[in-house]
């Protein structure tokens, strides 16, 4: 059971999309030379793809079902 103040934001329906995009900014700050990532509150998993993307492998760990 998902308690409410622990909810994805939504907006219309959807996730918001401050949580279903991969945080640019936050990005720029991982060198590029990592490999292994561990994504903290990883909401739906966005960043962690982009890290994917570019080659590393990626840990997600969200408390929110």
């Amino acid at each position: 059971m998902t308690r409410p103040e622990l909810a994805v934001p939504r907006l219309a329906g959807e996730v918001h999309p401050a949580y279903a995009n991969p945080r640019r900014e936050v990005i720029a700050l991982v060198p590029p030379s990592a490999r292994r990532v561990l994504d903290v509150g990883c909401s739906v998993g966005a960043m962690g793809a982009a890290l994917r993307a570019r080659g590393a492998q990626v840990t997600g760990v969200e408390l929110d079902a």
